[in-house]
């Protein structure tokens, strides 16, 4: 009896397990009855599956997995879709996609030509890069290792154009090995019949160890990944996805951060036993298979936590090693944002605790003052506009100020909205510009500002002197005799002599006055304050006094003189040029005089006004009386040698002169107005030559003909342009149009403007003399290039100055940054080709390949090139 006693309560709990087993599997089946009848309502959704794991894959019962999968099943039972999978080949996918065949495709990268082709939602599902893997002892550290190399690839994949596209451009070669599946390209590398293979680091990471692969320090093209529909079909489809992937990303429990940590894990090891399921039903013994489930599920419990916990530590790694700072922002009725959530790397890149960025205000605090304003107004069109990226200046936490760029989504909700932004910081690129600027306008021997710098301070300076009907003088200074020391001393004395005399001006320039060397032994003083003739008779006195004493160079005791003109302004010219050339005329007056002494301009010196006249009535009927010839200097490609294209230079035989090089009447026909007459006459006629070459079946591959700034007119130059072309039947592409830097910097947007509508016909395009402009860098990445011109100033001393060649270095870079061609000017020297070479300049130009010349004299120093180099090939 007392046994009975105690099993009949055991009993009991049992018959109350059992029933609660009984009651558990009707609901399931009265659920399942709901479900069948609902689905009567359900939406069907085709979504096509290819192997990608953990992204998206099939697992091992055929069954679609992944983040993914996950994510599209979550949404699909919010929103009471009913999914169809199609497993399909990555490409097939694509080209189902397309037409129709199916709804939705995961895990798509956006680029600009899958833009064309599908449509994509806003807020992306994840970030990705492209890794390189390779056997072990693999040599691969750097893209130019990629040279000779075979790399598998999946098959028209962003990895495949990016990386075929790239090492065209570096000159590097590369066999690429397209493959239908990822499995396929990593059992090439393993098989020795591939060198590499790159993929996602997602699909890498879990699979190259089965493959006994491992990751390079190959890392590029970061992206983001998302779903896409074709080209106008199912948009409400990504418009939920937006909502509710917008929704889960305020929120680290939701479902988006349990799927994103659950693919960064390994896969279960542990399935559940089908013969399990049917032990459930046996009553006898479902008291132990109870107890025993239950030890299994903790089990299971304790793994899985481990497991994500270290995904989560994963992710965390990911987050403080990215150079970006994550953030996300809550709207509230009134409109105003409220900082929810950053990544925890804002403290190693900005100095700032978690905490203090969730303080309110705390942004608008750190906000540059002078930026402060623009910066609000651009947030303000957040809520109608969707996305907002715009730059400006950020104090960090140990009072540093730093450039930030903003890229911020938002995602309209009931009552406010939400919003995921990133920050990145541009600091290094901005000091690099300044440092360019620096290079750029300043003479490397003297450090004083150059002849650029002079002309933009000067120009600046007369706008304000206008406005205030102010008074400026320019005082153009040369040292007296500087030839004769520099040439019978070494040239080491004539350039400490420079430094040393413009230490000594430098010490009497009263403070905020410039003093510019513009070439040679000739600088510039400009003068904006208290100018009266005596106060300028001052300072000049000044200036020569301080050459009174001998300079001591080494074991020479030289007694050094200087000559001074002065122009002012308004009485001596209303422009620059005309300042700097009367007070330059006022100076050749005192050196006629022995020099040692300064004068001032005179109207009387302007003999040279009659000259001018009479060449501007020549030039007038030059074009009729058939005065101007073209002549055309060679630009040939640096790594081979050979001819790729000519430039047009303009030439005036002159009556009575002979023939006039273009620096002596190109400047009066722009001050004229007759520039426009004379490039129309030059892009004519150089089109027509190269015609006549087709002709003779000499394919020139591009003529460059040189564009004023007054030619930059939107109403008549396409259509200059495209007659040319048609009436020489040119193809746009063998045609290159040449602006100078300084001439879209006068109007940078409207430049913009006429040279991409030149560029969208066909015309290549290029910044002729970059580097003497004083260009903003912002408005040369924004113009449609297809190459830099460096300035022959800075080719001219390579082998011998250092800073030119650190100017060019860094041109060259900077274009190829941009994707640009580099083609440098004035080379004579083979030192300096070589130079060039190494540094991969794309193109040379200069009279170490040839003298600008005739049409026919072209012809043949072509055709000899052309034959020296078969020469060379068969040899």
């Amino acid at each position: 009896m007392k046994a009975c006693s105690l099993i009949r309560p055991l009993l009991k709990r049992c018959t109350f397990i059992a029933t609660l087993a009984l009651a558990f599997g009707l609901v399931t089946l009265i659920g399942g009855c709901i479900g069948t009848s609902m689905s009567d309502v359900e939406r069907d959704v085709h979504i096509g599956i290819y192997q990608n794991a953990p992204k998206v894959y099939l697992d091992e019962q055929n069954q679609p997995a992944g983040l993914f999968v996950e994510l599209a099943q979550e949404i699909a039972r919010l929103e009471g879709w009913r999914l169809h999978y199609t497993h399909c080949e990555w490409e097939q996918c694509l080209q189902m996609l397309e037409s129709g065949e199916i709804d939705l495709m995961p895990d798509v990268a956006l680029n600009e030509e899958r833009d064309k082709r599908f449509d994509f939602h806003s807020v992306s599902v994840a970030h990705s890069w492209s890794q390189v893997y390779a056997p072990s002892g693999s040599s691969l550290r750097n893209l130019s290792d990629l040279n000779q190399k075979r790399v598998a690839v999946l098959r028209n994949s962003v990895q495949e154009s990016y990386l075929r596209r790239l090492m065209g451009e570096i000159g590097q070669q590369i066999e690429l090995i397209p493959t239908d599946t990822l499995e396929q390209a990593f059992a090439l590398v393993a098989n020795r019949q591939a060198d590499a293979v790159v993929c996602n680091q997602f699909y890498g990471e879990r699979h190259a160890p089965h493959f006994k692969l491992y990751e390079t320090p190959l890392i590029f093209m970061p992206s983001n990944l998302y779903f896409a529909v074709g080209k106008g079909r199912n948009t409400d489809l990504l418009e939920r996805i937006d909502t509710h992937l917008a929704t889960w990303q305020q929120d680290t429990n939701s479902a988006y951060f349990v799927a994103l940590k659950k693919a960064m894990m390994p896969a279960p090891g542990f399935v559940l036993p089908q013969w399990a399921h049917w032990a459930l039903s046996v009553g006898a013994g479902l008291l132990a298979l109870f107890v025993a489930m239950s030890t299994l599920l903790r089990w299971q419990v304790n793994q899985r936590t481990k497991e994500l916990r270290q995904a989560a530590q994963r992710l965390d790694n990911v987050l403080r090693a990215s150079p970006v700072v994550l953030y996300a922002l809550s709207e509230d009725a009134s409109g105003t944002f409220h900082t929810t959530w950053v990544s925890d790397n804002i403290r190693q890149l900005f100095g700032f605790d978690t905490q203090q960025a969730l303080t309110p205000g705390w942004w608008l605090a750190q906000l540059h003052p002078d930026d402060r304003s623009a910066a609000l107004a651009a947030f303000r069109t957040l809520s109608q506009e969707g996305h907002l990226s715009h730059e400006y200046r950020f104090i960090d936490a140990h009072g540093r100020i730093r450039h930030v760029r903003n890229e911020v989504n938002y995602q309209p909700k009931p009552g406010g909205g939400v919003a995921t932004g990133s920050w990145s910081d541009l600091s290094e690129h901005y000091a690099q510009a300044e440092r360019l600027s620096y290079l750029l306008n300043h003479d490397r021997l003297t450090d004083l500002p150059n002849r650029w710098l002079l002309r933009d301070r000067l120009e600046h300076t007369l706008k304000q002197a206008q406005l205030k009907n102010g008074v400026i003088a320019v005082i153009y200074i040369d040292i007296d005799r500087f030839k004769h020391i520099n040439d019978t001393l070494d040239h080491r004395i004539g350039d400490t002599l420079l430094q040393l005399a413009a230490q000594r001006m430098s010490a009497v320039v009263p403070f905020g006055e410039t003093l510019a060397r513009v070439g040679g032994d000739d600088f510039v003083l400009l003068l904006e304050q208290n100018v009266t003739p005596l106060y300028l008779s001052e300072i000049a006195n000044k200036l020569l006094q301080c050459f009174s004493s001998p300079m001591d160079i080494e074991a020479h005791h030289l007694i050094v003189t200087i000559s001074l003109g002065i122009s002012l302004f308004p009485d001596d010219g209303k422009d620059a040029d005309t300042l700097l050339k009367n007070s330059e005329l006022a100076l050749y007056e005192v050196k006629k005089q022995g020099g040692n002494s300064f004068r001032f301009f005179s109207a009387a010196m302007s003999a040279g006004v009659l000259e001018r006249l009479m060449m501007e009535s020549d030039l007038r009927g030059a074009i009729q009386r058939n005065e101007l010839i073209l002549y055309y200097q060679p630009q040939v490609d640096l790594r081979s040698g050979t001819w790729i294209g000519a430039e047009a230079l303009v030439r005036w035989q002159r009556p009575r002169a002979g023939l006039t090089p273009p620096g002596q009447f190109i400047p009066l026909a722009e001050e004229t107005g007759l520039i426009g007459e004379i490039g129309h006459w030059v892009l004519n006629e150089a089109c027509r030559q190269m015609e006549y070459w087709d002709t003779l079946g000499w394919h020139l591959p591009r003529i460059s003909v040189n564009l004023s700034a007054q030619q930059i007119d939107p109403e008549h130059l396409l259509g200059i342009v495209q007659r040319c072309l048609e009436r020489a039947r040119l193809d746009p592409s063998r045609l290159e149009l040449e602006i100078t830097e300084s001439a879209v910097m006068r109007d940078p947007e409207k430049a913009t403007v006429v040279l991409g509508q030149l560029k969208s016909m066909g015309v290549q395009i290029a910044i002729d003399d970059f580097g003497t402009g004083h260009s903003s860098l912002a408005y040369l990445k924004r113009l449609p290039l297809n190459r830099l011109k460096i300035d022959q100033s800075f080719v001219r001393d390579i082998g011998h100055d250092t800073n030119d060649e650190a100017i060019s270095r860094v041109v060259i870079s900077l274009a190829h940054s941009l994707g640009l061609e580099t083609v440098a000017e004035g080379i004579e020297l083979e030192v300096q080709a070589d130079f060039l070479r190494r540094e991969g300049c794309d193109i040379g130009q200069g009279y170490l390949f040839g003298h600008p010349m005739p049409a026919d004299e072209a012809l043949k120093h072509w055709q000899a090139s052309v034959a020296r180099n078969t020469l060379i090939t068969h040899s």
